[in-house]
This record gives C-alpha cells, structure tokens and sequence, in this order.
C-alpha cells in the first residue's frame, strides 16, 4: 500500500531597501571643479545667503522604492574633507563621522517610517546664529535592517539607492531568529549655507546746519535709511540732552530689506556755542550701530550800530561836538546793553584823548525784542590832535559791537609850496609869467595880503601879482601869477616878495633869482621829406629831373622870445616874384575910367588859375632870364616870433640839363650875416616829340606795323621839340634789341669830342683855336726828365697835381671811355634815322624821320619781331655848355640821350597751313581697295585736304607740286598746263591777303606699288607687311622760296600664311582615301584674295592623288579676334598602287603676296592593316 505524503509550497519576493532623493527646492548644484566637499555625499544642496537669526527652508521628497516599509533617521554630521578617492580609505572616513552638536542646520522629521512605494516630504531648515560660511553632511539611516538585505558600504545611483539584495537559501528556523538587524546609512547629501551681516546705511551720513541759530530755536533736517539687508532690521535711535537737545522722530521702528525710510533729526539750541555732537543708531542684531553726525552753531542776542561810525569832523579847538548813535536788538528777545569808551593807545597824545572829552547819554539799558534807542555822544576837545577813537557796545549772553570816532582839532597855518621861484629863459624886455602856491596847511579860511618887492635887483626890474590880496578857503591851494620883466642883461639874485597872512605873527617872504639873456638864432635846412641836413647847405641831389620843381626848406629858429626880421637872397640865380604895377589911378571918374578900361601888362598870377597851370607859367615866369635855372625864396623876408620858427621854401627851376651852385645870404636882425651854398643837378633830356609832348610819361613808340619781307621801305616823320633856351645838337644811333643776348656792358672809346659837329657831308667840322704864346724854355731843360713835360717847346704844359695853379688855359679830353649798361647792338637794319645829325634850336623845333626797311625774303624764315630804339646824344656848343664857376653841362655819353623805341613784325612770305585732319596729311590704304567687287582696278586714290591762308599784308603769288605715287585731285583745269583736274604741279597762282584755298591731294595706290624697293626688303617676314611713303607737298613762291607740307602714306599688302608647311599621310590602303586639315589665315590689316595650284608631281602621281578643297578663296583682313581671316583647307590623298607619292602646292595671291609651299607625301599599301575605320 502506497502512502503518499502532503506538502505545502509557499512563494514569496525578496527585495532589497531602496530608497531615491526625488524633489528638492530650487534643485541640487553640481560641485564645481577644484571646489572642496564632502568625501561621501552623493547630492548637494547649497542654500542663498542669510542674515544673522533669520532662517530659510526648503522641501526634500525621499520616495521608498520598495515594498516594505523602511524606518529611518536623519542624522547630521561635520563635513569630511580627504585629498585622496581611494575606497579604503573613503570606508575609513566613513566610519570615523563626528556628529554636529552646533549645525544651523536641521530637517523635520528627523525620524520616522517611510511607506512602501511611497514618497515622503521633509523640510530642510538654515537658520545661522552669526555671520560665516556653513557646512554639513546630513545622512539618512535606514533602522533595524536584516544583515542580508541591506550593506553599510554600497554605492548609491543616479534613480535609486539599491541596497545590495542578499540571496536566500533553505535554512533552518533556528538559524533565522538567530539573524541580527543594524542601521544602514542610505543617503548622504552635503549641505551649505552662508550668513551675511547687516547692511543699513543713512544719507546723509552727517547733517551740517549752516549759518548760526538763535538760542531756542529748533532746527529740523530730513534724512533717510536704507535696509540692504536680506531681512527686516529693528532700530532705535539714543537721544542726546547734554547741552543741546537732538531728537531723531520716529526713534525706533522696524525696516523691511531693500526698503528705505525718510526720518527727521530736530536740534535744540540751548546755550550759545559750536555743536559737534555724533549720536548713534542701534540696530539689532548688527555688532556696531550707525553713526550720525551733527554740527551747527547757535547765537545769543545780538545789538547792531545802524550808523558806520561817529565823524566829529573837524573841530575849532574850545569848540563842542555832539552826535548820535543808534542800537538796534536783532533778536526776539529783551537784551541787556552798556557803552563804553575804548582807548585804542593811551600813551599817544595824538590819538587819543582824555576820559572827560566824551561823555554818552544813556551809559547803559535794555532794549526789548527788536527794539531801537538813541545814544548821545559828545565830544570837547582840550588840545590839537587827530582823534581815532572806538565806542564798544557790551551785549549780555551776547557778542560786543563797536563803532569808530573821527575828529579834526585844528587852527589855522598857511606856508608857500617853494619859497624860491627860478624862472628858465628870461630876455631882456620880454614878460616872464612865474606862479607862487600859498598852501593853507588847516580847515581853517584866513586872509593873505601881498606887499612891495625889496632888494638889490628891485630896481632893475617891475613886478606885478595876481591877486595881491584875498581869503583862503580851508585846505586850499591859491596859485599867485607873478608878471617879471628885466631891462638889462645879468643876473638877477637879490629880490624877495613879503606876503602877510592874518593870524600869523611873522610874513612869508618869497625869493625870485634868475639870469636875463639877448637874441640867439638858428639855422637848419631839409629836403622835401623832412630829412634834417648834417651842415647848413641846400643841396637838390645828384638827380633832379629836368623840368621838375625840387623844394628844400631852410628854417630859421629863433632861441630866444626877442622878435626879429630877417631877409634872404641868392647871388646867381635869383628869381623874383612879378610885382604890380605902381601907376596911381587919378581921383576923378573920367581919369579912373579911363586907367580901368586901358591895356595893363598880363602878369600871372598862380593864385589865380589851376594848379598844374598855374606851376606851368610859374616855372616859364622864373626860368625868363634864359640861364636854364632858377632858384626861388618863398618867403624872402619876414619877422621872427618869439621862440618861433621859419620856413623859407627854396624851389628849384630847371629847362636844362646841367650842374647849377649858388650862394645864399640870410640876414636877422643886428647878426652877423649867413652865408651857405646851394647845389642842384639837373638831369633829364629838353627834348620831346610832338606824339607824346601831352602825356610827358608815356614813351615815344614808333609801331610800324606788320610787313613782309623783301618789300620797300616805311618811313614815319616827327616833329622834335626844344623846350630849352639853348639850341641842342642830336647825334642819332640805332640799336636793335636781340633775343639770348647774353652781353651786359657797353664799353665806348672817344677820341675828342664824341660827336663833333659835321656838315652836310658829313664830315667833322674844326673850329680855328688861337695857338698859345710859345713859353722860352730854360737853357738847362733836360728832355723826359721828372721836372720838364715831354714834348717840344712849342707845346703848352700845365700841372695837374697843383691845383691852385689857374693860369693854364683848359685842355679838353683826348681820349674819354664811358661803360655803360648793354640793351641792344648798334646796327643800320632795318631801323635807321634821317638826318643822323640835327641841331634843335631853342624854344623851337625839328623834324627828323624813322624809316624801316623789311629784310630779305633770304634772310626771313620765320615769323620775326623786331624790336630796336634809336638813341639821340644831345652836344651843346659855345657859352651853352656852361658859365665857369656857375654852371656846367656833360654832353653826350656823360648826359642823357633821346630816345625812341621802334617796333615792327616782320613775316617771310609763307602761307598758313590749316589740315582738316588732326594727323595731318596723314594716308593709311591696303592694297586690297584694288579689288571691287571681284575686279581688280587699274587704281585707288584716298584723298586728304589743307587749307592754305595769307595772314600777311600782301598778295603771294606761289605753285603747288608733288611727287607720284601723290597727286593733286579736284583742280581747277586752268591751274595747269595739260588743263587736268589731276596733276603733280600746278602753274602760278595768287592768293589774295585774308584769303584761303583748299588744296586735297590724294595717294594714288596701284599694283606697281609692289615692286617698291622698301616693300622687296620685307619678303622675308610674314605679316605687316607695310609700305611707309613719306613726301611734301612743296609750296614754290615767286621769289624761289618754298614751303613744304609734310606727306605721309602707309600702304598695307596682304600676306597668306598656312598652319603647316608639310603633311605626311604614311602608309594608307589603296583606293582609300585619307584627309588632313589645315588653316589659311590672313594676319595683315589688308583683304587677300587667294588660289591654290599643284606645283609639282612624282611620277607615280596623277591629277587626284592629292586634292586641296577649296582651290580658291577670300580672306578678311585681320582687325579683331572675330575677323573672319582664316579658312579652313582639306587636302585629300588617295593611293592607287603600292607606291611612294609626293606633290607640291602653290598658294598664290592676286595682290602681291608672296606664295607658300604646301609639301604632301603618301605611301601606298594593300595590306588590310592599314584599312582606316575613322577617316575613311
């Protein structure tokens, strides 16, 4: 019988404790790199900053991941710090933790059960005590875990703490009670926190009160605190009563963080004095409190004086003075008061004075709130003195006021600024007017009273005094006139004025004392300028233009105040003023009638007419004598004022030329008479031409005009004046100015007179001198010795180097150089002047001429100026040439000469060449314009044109002619001989001035241009292949001159080039035909027109061996990229037999171009082989 047993199978889970940190507020941070933590923690939570006894909190939620309830702890621990990770010593740190007795930190609940599968919410507190950085580690505890279930030393993940999960097995149930349970740490999370102080502040910081506060008052000043902080502060302000009364309303409160609040300081003022008092706010919970500073000032009551001081003025000594003062309360409240006398300096006896002179009324009182009082003061002085004296006004509880006091005590004193009065520049019988000061030294009037002079010198003089007698005002200073006049010469040293002044016992007495001098006189001349001279001379210059009036002033000072007259004259060249006639007119009517309507001498008067009129007959008035100069005194007599000076104009006359002195005598008074010389050099020339006799400024031109050369010559006439009195000879020369004349002196060479007078023949003309007495000479003369002159006897001599010896007539120069600046080249062409010599007579005229005669047509290349001036050396002849001792006039080169500047243009016989083409007569053709329309012409013609013109003053009678390949097209058939209108010369033709005429001449382009020598020498190259042709056309004048006109052609001819010279076929397949390509192109600027023939065979050869496809063509000359100049060419081969084949084909042009060769070889095969696929 089989028993079966009953078993009971029981299922179960096991599970390990699991526990994940689910929520925190604000999150976890991650720890920074190189940031210091806990070794263990597995979260941080950092919280914000705090204040001190504040406290912040934040929501942790722990989920229990398993499904058995897990009871736990929160323990906190002090932060383990280690340098290294290892997991040995990690275990050890672990074991060593120290709990944190003192940690702001906690969390609610500390203990307590999590549910299965459930989350669970704590609170996490920071509440600091003080201020400083905290830090711990809190660890959560699992309780009374079974040993398997749970290890103390597992590793926490990111989702969850997995506490290792033990394994079960089949044990007994002796075994299981015996299991022992233990806490196990299941979270390690590292907290931190940081505590912050306090952080209020008052603005302002310190409160001033300005300007000073009564006693009493209050003053209120507004203020404001800011809470920085992160948490409400309480605060509270401590009064302060010592002395002055501060208040701070509200005085306490509470301050949200980040608020501010306006509060109010009140200060009392209690007694006078500064305030600098700091009080202090207390803040809880805040180490320090706040400071606020105060200062300010308070017064006491204060009394003002309304005046500025107490002026006695001045005081007559015995006399009494009163004044008053008045005191104003400036405060709101009953003030005190008491006056007192302040002696400033007692042992001074000036300024101060005794106790009795001042006396107030009342001493002392009390004025209510702004209350004002009079105060008496007076004042008796008891001696002479100058008061300075102050008045103090005492305030109780109060600053002192004060007041000054002035005062004069005088009597009177009168005394004289200079008791002694030296007159400067006394003369005999001239009034000197002197000035005496009396001064009154006091405030005091007094009288004064002027007595007769005493003294030695009394007699020798008179006075008179202005006032002699009056009153003087105080502080006075009365100036007395005192009227001197001496009536001899000397000095004057004894003589006193007594002066009596009321009140002083003893009279002031003045001294006078001076020296009495007679008449003294001063001479000076200057030029026109002002330029004082160094010696008393009139001197003109060097270079007084002639005809000018040149003034020189002389002035005559008189030194002293005695008037006098005085008078001038000039010895030589005096000239005087025309006087009116002196006839008496009778009385009766008929007599006066008559003397009124009868003829009277014109004289001028230049007060009467225009100034340059005026001066004009002035100068032919003074100038009448006929000397060529005059010297004139405006004025020539006067008197002298006292101290006065003078003027006399000296004016210069001049109708001359030459070197003029005289003498000038002055007389003044009972002086001595003055003399001093007078010089003037006058330089100018007298002539003029009547062109410009008008304007004396402007120089006499002679234009001429523009003329052409080889014509007759222009003469143009003139009319030469003479303004002198004396007649003038004229020695011409011409000069011509000429261009890069590098040459800048003249050197002259004279042999007797430069130009001596000559007669109608031109030969000189010799004046008979009287021969000189023959002198005996001594029996012991010695020839060439040092004491005798070389010579024979009968030749006069005279020393040189004695100048005293007069006696020797004079010797006019043998020899005579003159250097003088270059400005042109003496010549006779093509200016000239006729007659070369001519004598102007005074006061008259001449007439001479200038004639211009045109160069040569040979000579005439060029448009040419010409630019001359004829020079007219003026000579003088007998007394003319000066008065020995008076006058002396140079001559020729040594003065100045005539001139007349000359100009004229003169042109060759040329005609103006215009080209309507800005290249000229410039021709560009290409031989392919030969070919019109597939035909080739016989010739072209390209036609350019140029305007001739006559610009000058005369008609040009000229011929045209060129040279082929040009011709002149579109003539006139009469132009020529042949009667064309084509020809290469023309006959004579005249083109009137102003004219024109269009001349075209045309390049004649023909194939037998293509045998030209120049175009032979460019065979050899391939392209550009140009023919330069340069000519003129030549302009022949009647007179054998010509001009030419530059011709210019660039003839193109075409040029074939191909791109291969050869073509090897090699080895081809009979009766296959084989092509190759290759290009004919055309790189000249000229259109070719081109044909291929087959040159030459082999013998196994015939005519279709070797085709070219096209045989013939046009190419298109060769102007851009895109010019349709090249042609593609075939050449075709084809082999008949099994032979070698060769042939030659010639590429011919129509235009002259030169012919290429094109070589082409084959060979012939019948193997299969060489069958082509591509190119059949």
């Amino acid at each position: 019988m089989t028993k079966y047993g009953i078993y009971e199978v029981s299922n179960g889970e096991g599970q390990l404790a699991t526990i994940s940190l689910e929520y925190v507020d604000s999150g976890l941070k991650e720890r920074l790199p190189g940031e210091i933590g806990d070794v263990s923690a597995q979260h941080l939570i950092e919280f914000e900053e705090l204040n001190p006894y504040t406290y912040v909190e934040k929501t942790v939620k722990v989920q229990n991941k398993s499904n058995v309830e897990l009871p736990f702890q929160w323990l906190l621990y002090k932060p383990q710090f280690a340098g290294s990770t290892d997991e040995e010593d990690s275990m050890i740190v672990t074991r060593t933790r120290v709990l944190d007795s003192d940690t702001p930190f906690s969390i609610r609940p500390a203990s307590g059960s999590l549910l299965p599968l459930e989350e669970a919410e704590f609170k996490l507190i920071f509440s600091p005590p003080l201020v400083g950085e905290y830090q711990n580690a809190l660890h959560m505890l699992l309780n009374h875990l079974p040993p398997g279930s749970a290890s103390s030393q597992q590793s926490v993940a990111d989702d969850g703490n997995n506490i290792e999960e033990e394994k079960t097995s089949d044990t007994s149930s002796t075994h299981r009670d015996a299991m022992k349970f233990k806490d196990v740490t299941a979270m390690e999370i590292e907290v931190k926190g940081k505590s912050v102080p306090l952080n209020v502040v008052l603005h302002p910081y310190a409160i001033y009160i300005p300007g000073k506060t009564l006693v009493g008052s209050s003053v209120k000043k507004s203020f404001t605190m800011a809470n920085h902080s992160y948490s409400t502060i309480t605060f509270q302000f401590e009064p302060h009563i010592d002395g002055h009364i501060v208040e701070v309303e509200p005085p306490c409160g509470d301050l949200d963080p980040g608020m501010a609040i306006d509060l109010e300081i009140s200060v009392t003022g209690v007694k006078p004095g500064k305030l600098n008092h700091t009080i202090y706010c207390q803040v809880l919970n805040m180490d320090q409190p706040l400071p606020l500073h105060v200062e300010g000032e308070f017064k006491g009551p204060e009394i003002s004086v309304e005046e500025p001081d107490v002026n006695f003025g001045l005081i007559r000594l015995g006399e009494t003075s009163v004044r008053e003062i008045t005191l104003n309360n400036l405060s709101q409240m009953p003030t005190k008061w008491k006056i007192n006398d302040f002696i400033t300096s007692p042992t001074s006896s000036e300024d101060s004075m005794n106790s009795e002179e001042v006396q107030f009324y009342p001493t002392h009182g009390e004025l209510k709130p702004l209350e004002r009082s009079k105060v008496t003061i007076t004042f008796k002085p008891t001696q002479i003195s100058t008061v300075h004296r102050v008045f103090e006004v005492e305030v109780e509880d109060g600053e002192k006021c004060s007041v000054g006091g002035y005062g004069e005590v005088q009597s009177p004193a009168v005394c004289f600024k200079q008791s002694e009065i030296k007159p400067q520049d006394v003369y005999v019988g001239v009034p000197v007017l002197c000035q005496a000061v009396l001064h009154n030294q006091t405030l005091m009037s007094t009288q004064f009273d002027w007595e007769k002079p005493n003294g030695v010198d009394s007699e020798n003089c008179s006075i008179e005094i202005d006032p002699i007698s009056g009153t003087m005002a105080p502080k006075e200073e009365r100036v007395v006139t005192i009227s001197f006049v001496a009536s001899q010469v000397g000095k004057v040293n004894d003589l006193k004025i007594p002066c009596v002044i009321e009140g002083m016992d003893e009279p002031l007495c003045l001294s006078l004392s001076c020296e009495v001098l007679g008449l003294s006189v001063t001479c000076k001349t200057s030029d026109s300028q002002g330029n004082i001279s160094e010696e008393l001379k009139v001197d003109f210059g060097n270079e007084v233009q002639l005809g000018s009036t040149p003034r020189m002033y002389l002035y005559i000072c008189n030194q002293t105040a005695i008037p006098a007259s005085y008078s001038i004259t000039v010895e030589n060249f005096p000239v005087r003023p025309p006087s009116p006639p002196q006839q008496k007119l009778d009385s009766t009517g008929t007599s006066l009638r008559k003397a009124l309507l009868g003829r009277t001498p014109i004289v001028p008067d230049p007060m009467s007419k225009c100034g340059i009129r005026a001066q004009a007959d002035m100068a032919k008035m003074a100038l009448s004598c006929g000397l060529g100069a005059g010297f004139s005194l405006s004025p020539a007599s006067g008197n002298l004022s006292p101290y006065g000076e003078d003027v006399i104009e000296i004016t210069g006359y001049s109708d001359i030329w030459g070197t003029y002195t005289d003498t000038i005598t002055c007389t003044i008074g009972d002086l001595e008479p003055i003399t001093f010389p007078l010089t003037m050099t006058v330089v100018g020339c007298p002539l003029n031409f009547q062109m410009t006799a008008a304007i004396p400024n402007q120089k006499p031109v002679v234009r001429f005009g523009t003329h052409v050369s080889g014509l007759k010559s222009v003469k143009r006439a003139m009319r030469i004046n003479n303004t002198s009195p004396f007649d003038i000879r004229l020695d011409w020369r011409v000069f011509n100015q000429v261009k890069d004349d590098y040459q800048t002196l003249d050197l002259t060479v004279c042999y007797g007179r430069c130009f001596p007078p000559r007669d109608k023949d031109g030969s000189e003309i010799i004046h008979q001198t009287e021969e000189p007495q023959m002198e005996r000479r001594p029996t012991n003369f010695i020839p060439n010795s040092p004491d005798t002159s070389p010579g024979t006897s009968r030749q006069v001599t005279s020393c040189s180097e004695e100048p005293e010896v007069n006696s020797e007539p004079y010797r006019p120069k043998i020899i005579s150089l003159f250097l003088n600046p270059h400005e042109g080249q003496c010549s006779t062409k093509p200016y000239s002047i006729l007659p070369s010599q001519i004598v102007v007579p005074g006061n008259g005229h001449a007439q001479v001429s200038a004639i211009f005669t045109p160069l040569l047509s040979s000579d005439v290349t060029e448009e040419i100026e010409c630019l001359g001036y004829a020079l007219g050396y003026m000579s003088l002849d007998g007394k003319a040439a000066g008065i020995e001792g008076c006058c002396n006039r140079k001559e020729a080169y040594e003065t100045s000469a005539l001139r007349l500047d000359m100009t004229a243009q003169l042109k060759p016989a040329l005609l103006t060449i215009e080209n309507t083409d800005e290249e000229g007569m410039r021709y560009r053709s290409v031989m392919s314009d030969l070919i019109v329309n597939g035909e080739t012409q016989l010739e072209a013609i390209k036609v350019c044109s140029t305007v001739l013109s006559n610009h000058t003053g005369t008609p040009l009678n000229f011929r045209l002619l060129v040279n082929k390949p040009f011709l002149l097209v579109d003539l006139d058939p009469s132009s020529n001989i042949d009667g064309a209108t084509r020809a290469t010369e023309t006959l004579y033709n005249t083109l009137e001035p102003q004219h024109s005429l269009i001349v075209k001449v045309g390049f004649q382009t023909t194939s037998e241009l293509l045998s030209h020598d120049s175009l032979k020498d460019m065979e050899s190259l391939d392209s550009n292949r140009k023919l330069e042709i340069e000519d003129n056309l030549i302009i022949e004048f009647n007179n054998m001159a010509e001009q030419k006109v530059p011709l210019h052609a660039t003839l193109t001819v075409p040029q074939i080039q191909l791109s291969k010279q050869s073509l090897d076929f090699g080895t081809c397949l009979v009766d296959q035909p084989r092509i190759l390509e290759l290009f004919i192109s055309n790189q000249t600027s000229s259109q070719s027109h081109w044909n291929v023939s087959l040159e030459s065979i082999s013998d196994s050869c015939i005519n279709d061996t070797f085709k070219v496809e096209p045989s013939q063509g046009i190419l298109d000359a060769y102007i851009t990229h895109v010019s349709n100049s090249k042609s593609l060419l075939t050449v075709t081969f084809l082999a008949k037999h099994e032979e070698h084949y060769e042939a030659v084909f010639l590429f011919k042009g129509m235009l002259g171009e030169n012919p290429q060769r094109l070589y082409a070889r084959g060979q012939g095969s019948y193997d299969g082989k060489h069958e082509s696929l591509l190119n059949p």
